[in-house]
């Protein structure tokens, strides 16, 4: 697969790249914990680029990547103790979040790697969090992969094994299996490989418009708009009630914009119904799906009436939480 490499493109998110350790949430790590962020950080503005656009990169917050442990360690030359204690330091830093990744092996739930959330522009105070519908699309089939041979544990023996033989030294399974092959850092490119080709959804929801090529609804974009720059909002907010829209099998357009709107100013004003408002679009989804609903629609609005948040959201004060865009 293909890959960018934003290190080398002549792009705002380069200049961004390279002033990276400049910003004070970073150049206060210590060597070992900055360099591991600047990593995971590299990872995820690939995977950003490559699902949104570098327009949108640029606007997110932060970006979740799955990567193996085995494999971070392999790169960074650090023992497992010492990986995890600066983990632990990012994530109290704020600049990532992270938690254990599941799949599926001979019918049992088994911990398949780490999922993590870098921050993209640390200069911002943006705190990492993983939304609940990323472990789902990162869950793994581990019968697949073995099968595959797509594994850390597979990877990490290939390139040993190469490194042995590029270096004419003759060494047995045994010596592999107990990792007395010469080790060196395991190229960049292979995180690569797990961490940025895009996760493959099932039944996506696809946004057509005349105006702009079809990509994929991202749910969890609400959050970007209230992140991004007031003349960005508009085109943000349209594009999510359209997904919105399509998912729910709803044409009220604007009353998904009212919602959209509504729940900026609200976290501007303090109160923060984003994520509680995404979870009730789920589980109004999910119930219509089975059955037990005729309009995910209603459903949904008739659940945050009950939970009185729609009825919060008519109180908002007006605000300006857009501009127009200047041409």
């Amino acid at each position: 697969m293909r890959s960018f490499n934003l290190y080398t493109l002549q792009s705002p998110l380069t200049a961004a790249q390279n002033t990276l350790t400049t910003t004070a949430r970073v150049s206060t790590l210590n060597a070992r914990d900055r360099e591991l962020y600047i990593t995971l950080h590299r990872l995820a503005l690939e995977k950003a680029a490559l699902e949104h656009g570098l327009s949108r990169a640029q606007l997110a917050a932060f970006q979740t990547v799955s990567l193996p442990a085995e494999l971070l360690e392999a790169h960074t030359g650090l023992t497992t103790g010492t990986l995890y204690r600066s983990l632990e330091r990012l994530e109290a830093s704020g600049l990532i979040a992270r938690a254990a990744l599941y799949g599926t092996l001979r019918g049992q739930s088994v911990k398949a790697g780490t999922l993590f959330s870098v921050v993209l522009n640390p200069a911002r105070d943006h705190i990492a969090r993983i939304p609940c519908g990323q472990f789902k699309a990162h869950r793994r089939n581990l019968d697949r992969d073995v099968k595959r041979g797509h594994t850390a544990w597979a990877e990490l023996k290939k390139y040993r094994t190469a490194r042995v033989e590029s270096q004419s030294v003759p060494a047995s399974e045994t010596a592999l299996l107990t990792q007395e092959a010469p080790r060196s850092a395991l190229p960049f490119q292979v995180l690569q490989t797990w961490a940025v080709t895009p996760v493959p959804q099932k039944n996506p929801v696809i946004l057509d418009s005349p105006s702009a090529p079809k990509r994929y609804f991202d749910l969890y974009a609400l959050h970007d708009v209230v992140l991004c720059k007031l003349e960005s909002r508009a085109a943000l907010v349209d594009e999510w009630a359209r997904g919105l829209a399509a998912q729910l099998g709803d044409k009220s357009l604007d009353v998904w914009r009212w919602l959209a709107w509504n729940l900026t100013r609200a976290r501007e004003q303090g109160q923060d119904y984003i994520s509680f408002v995404l979870d009730a679009v789920a589980r109004a989804r999910a119930d219509h799906q089975e059955g037990f609903a005729r309009s995910a629609g209603a459903l949904l609005i008739k659940r945050l009436r009950e939970a009185g948040i729609w009825d919060a959201l008519t109180l908002i004060l007006p605000s300006r939480v857009a501009t127009t865009p200047h041409l």
